[in-house]
């Protein structure tokens, strides 16, 4: 994680559970976790049903764009 990666992740939905997990990641960071080799850790939520999505299959390209 932290090397250049990217996690894609749905079926969370904008619940609880992805705040909670976008909370660990941020603090993964904060806490200078050895997991984390860069500044910023990219992991992307991308549920059909996030506005930018708007339940449509987007490619790789079009969500690095669009959230990158």
């Amino acid at each position: 994680m932290g090397k250049g990666s990217i996690l894609l992740y749905g079926h969370t939905h904008s619940s609880e559970e992805d705040a909670y997990y976008q909370g660990c990641l941020a603090d993964m960071i904060n806490k200078d976790c050895r997991h984390v080799y860069e500044t910023e850790v990219k992991a992307l939520n991308v549920g059909c049903m996030k506005t930018w999505i708007n339940y449509e299959p987007k490619s790789l390209k079009e969500i690095l764009e669009y959230r990158c």
